[in-house]
């Protein structure tokens, strides 16, 4: 694909026409004014040339091998369009043209039509529905978006865009170069009937090399395509920055468990950003911001961060936006502070922020890179924020002019002022590749998003193989009782319990195991048992009869045809604080998850919980439990008995084996009871969901 799509001998457009308003001939124009080196021709039978292009009746007439043919010709035409690409050699096709899966029902049928038109002629396509894509390293500007027709190519950044909005991406592009970063590469997938996202992201670093790639996503990827890309790009030196639409529903699972209404189902995909370090924003703004800090030429920041003021107030302002995107402030070093006091006005501040005041930029604003010098000499400074208020006319000039971007640490400046009083300076400190940003809000989002790093590797990195587990019942929703074959394979303890078919066999049961039990009907599809009073806890021999009829009456009158296996007779377990456990297969190509949360019956209203991928080891699930909120109330908090934080470690990473088990879906145990330490934890509930 790269020869054919990115880097073609020959181009051939089909469709185009000298009408000033015709698409096709738009892209002749970008192609020739952007230098394309091989050679290029208009496929129309009705004209001989198109604005200095030749043009010919047919595929099959032009008199040069043609690796790409860019397609404008009405969809009911692209199958026979694309099937004459491949008998003419082509091995790709670009398809601007509209009119299918996103017009509905008959358009999709089309769609479907060119994906295996595509796959069975073994030729690539981009789109269709899509603008096209540029990649200035090869000379080729294939598309119609206006950002791209007037870019200046002496101002090139290693940066790219791909996505499947080549509106979105004209935007990108656009404000991208007005702030001094023009991307090197750009491409619209459209409806991705071949060519996705991914594949072309892929493409675009293997051809690099790139800084940063950003990414607009309207969907999840495949996870393989994902993970394969997001750890090329960190092999690499990418920085891969992604702004998704179209996010999913968290709660499509929320009648099967309690796991399915607390974590999103895109939530595999967040944590493969989160492990090779991909940039995950809400705005596009947010991907300008970090190309233009990309372009000062830092790529890798430490956390500690000094702030440097003309004002006060901004620089608390500054601060606080700092501390609340996880950075740091660090008070600075004596040195750095007598340094300091030397240029600064006797009423300054020099500890951090560093306040250098009006009077010094009055008496002399070229000092400000001085002062700038000093701090980066402090050897606890990683980054700094320069936010500057109101700096206009001669002084912004002399600023502008004296600042220096070749320093190594690096510098993020925040320009507050009017925009039609500054867009001079903002340029020029722009060309000398200096991170300007309009608020102090977007300067410290692209400082924080080019600190965080990618976390070790773990299973995204290692496939983890599935295994034979346990061997089940049949059903795709297991109870507690068909179940507990898993909780000991894993090896997690459970109470000593029996099911009983018949409420007369509940007295005996009960007395077996100390006279008080917990009840609990057993059937596939009463999943939420307390909401249906099917579990009652500290039922005693005289009782259990009773009880045991009640609740089953509760059960049928509730459910239509309960299928209820029996009721189950459970020791009673010790107190201790309760935890969710779930685990989630793999799905879509990502690795299994596993969730834990903190509240046992009430973890939706708690929502406190932390996923990561699946399995764990021990050290990796005590470090998930370490992140919960409510994680002091395991640890013994203000003076209460610690609980066994080390056994709900080990119960954690045991559970985690489940999602390579083939076949399971689903496994949550709800609660999981830690006891105190040294008494170890219990499984007191579980749910199995399997394939059927």
């Amino acid at each position: 694909m790269t020869d054919s799509l990115f880097a073609p001998r020959g181009i051939a457009v089909l469709g185009a026409s000298p009408k000033p308003s015709n698409i096709g001939r738009q892209v002749l124009e970008a192609l020739r004014r952007h230098r394309f080196g091989g050679d290029l021709a208009a496929v129309n039978p009705s004209f001989g040339d198109i604005e200095g292009t030749p043009c010919h009746p047919s595929l099959q007439d032009v008199p040069f091998p043609v690796d790409l043919v860019l397609v404008f010709v009405a969809a009911n035409r692209t199958l026979a369009t694309v099937e004459q690409a491949a008998d003419s050699g082509a091995g790709a096709v670009v398809v601007y043209s509209s009119g299918f899966a996103e017009t509905g029902e008959v358009g999709g049928d089309v769609q479907q039509r060119l994906r295996e038109v595509a796959h069975d002629r073994k030729i690539r396509v981009l789109g269709p529905n899509c603008q096209g894509l540029v990649d200035f390293r090869t000379g080729l500007a294939a598309t119609f978006t206006p950002a791209v027709l007037n870019a200046d190519r002496e101002k090139l950044a290693p940066i790219a865009y791909v996505g499947q909005s080549g509106a979105l991406g004209g935007v990108f592009f656009d404000q991208a170069r007005q702030r001094g970063v023009t991307p090197t590469a750009w491409v619209s997938t459209g409806n991705e009937v071949d060519v996705t996202v991914c594949d072309a992201a892929l493409q675009l670093i293997e051809a690099g090399p790139l800084d940063l790639l950003c990414l607009y996503l309207e969907r999840v990827p495949d996870g393989a395509d994902w993970v394969q890309l997001a750890r090329r790009a960190r092999d690499e030196g990418t920085r891969i920055a992604v702004l998704r639409s179209g996010r999913s529903d968290s709660g499509r699972r929320a009648a099967a468990s309690h796991t399915g209404a607390l974590v999103a189902d895109d939530r595999p995909f967040e944590l493969a950003c989160d492990r090779y370090g991909v940039s995950r924003v809400t705005d596009l703004a947010d991907l300008v911001d970090l190309a233009v800090a990309t372009r000062a030429g830092h790529t890798t920041r430490g956390n500690s961060v000094a702030v440097v003021t003309t004002s006060g107030g901004a620089g608390g302002l500054a601060a606080d936006r700092v501390e609340a995107c996880g950075l740091s402030v660090p008070v600075l070093c004596e040195q750095t502070q007598r340094r300091l006091r030397e240029v600064l006005p006797a009423f300054g501040a020099a500890v951090n922020p560093v306040d250098v005041t009006a009077d010094l930029m009055m008496r002399a604003p070229e000092d400000l890179d001085v002062v700038c010098r000093i701090v980066a000499d402090d050897p606890g400074v990683d980054q700094i924020l320069l936010a500057v208020t109101n700096l206009v006319g001669d002084m912004a000039t002399k600023v502008a002019a004296s600042l220096d971007p070749g320093r190594e640490v690096p510098l993020t400046m925040a320009y507050l002022a009017a925009p039609d009083r500054i867009a001079e300076h903002v340029e020029s400190l722009s060309q000398r590749a200096i991170g300007v940003h309009a608020s102090i809000e977007s300067a410290v989002r692209s400082m924080a998003a080019m600190t965080r790093a990618a976390a070790p590797g773990g299973p995204a990195d290692r496939p983890v193989s599935p295994e034979s587990g346990p061997e089940l019942p049949e059903g795709e929703v297991l109870t507690e009782w068909a179940a507990t074959p898993l909780l000991d394979w894993v090896a997690v303890h459970r109470p000593d319990a029996a099911l009983v078919t018949d409420p007369d066999g509940l007295p005996a049961a009960v007395a077996d195991l100390g006279g008080r039990a917990v009840l609990k009907v057993q059937s596939p599809k009463v999943m939420h048992k307390s909401e249906l009073g099917a579990v009652v806890v500290g039922v005693d021999t005289a009782q259990a009869a009773a009880v045991g009829r009640q609740m089953l009456a509760a059960v049928a009158a509730a459910v239509p045809d309960p299928a209820v296996e029996g009721i189950l007779v459970q020791r009673i377990s010790e107190p201790g604080v309760e935890l969710l456990v779930g685990v989630r297969a793999g799905d879509n190509g990502y690795p299994a998850t596993i969730t834990v949360g903190l509240g046992g019956t009430f973890v939706e209203l708690y929502g406190d919980v932390a996923t990561s991928f699946a399995p764990l080891t021990v050290a990796a699930a005590r470090e998930l439990l370490g992140s919960l909120r409510g994680f002091p109330l395991l640890d013994g908090y203000r003076g209460r008995q610690p609980c066994d934080v080390d056994a709900a470690a080990r119960a954690v990473a045991r559970l985690s084996q489940a999602g390579a088990v083939a076949g399971l879906l689903e496994v949550e145990v709800n609660p999981l009871i830690v006891h105190a330490a040294g008494r170890g934890v219990t499984a007191v509930d579980l749910l199995v969901r399997k394939e059927i």
